[in-house]
């Protein structure tokens, strides 16, 4: 997704063979969202990925990436077995994730979510 660009999904099941948001973007879904990322996931600075309402997110990653870049805020579950998940300086995290490696700079959030009611 090209700088400042938007996109919606809705509720379902999508492929991508990679998932890369530039820089103040913004991904939001409209339901519950399975996405499978046969390679890496880069959300970009200053760039938001997540439900526009409380509905959840789910990111199967096969690659060896998932980046949540500075100032990025992302909401989401992220499940990359053979990846490692970095959190750039400032960005924000609500969600859960399971990968190889975890790397963080400084000053970031990591939240759990809400349970379900």
């Amino acid at each position: 997704m090209l700088n400042g660009g938007t996109l919606s999904l809705q509720a379902g099941t999508f492929t991508f063979c990679d998932m890369t948001l530039g820089r103040s973007a913004a991904l939001t879904t409209q339901g519950p969202v399975i996405s499978n990322v046969v390679g890496n996931v880069v959300i970009g600075t200053a760039s938001r990925f997540g439900p526009a309402a409380g509905t959840p997110v789910s990111v199967n990653v096969g690659g060896k990436l998932v980046r949540v870049s500075q100032s990025a805020f992302a909401n989401a579950s992220f499940v990359a077995p053979n990846g490692r998940i970095t959190f750039g300086r400032d960005s924000d995290f609500v969600g859960c994730f399971c990968t190889d490696r975890e790397k963080s700079d400084k000053h970031i959030t990591l939240q759990c979510p809400a349970p379900l009611q």
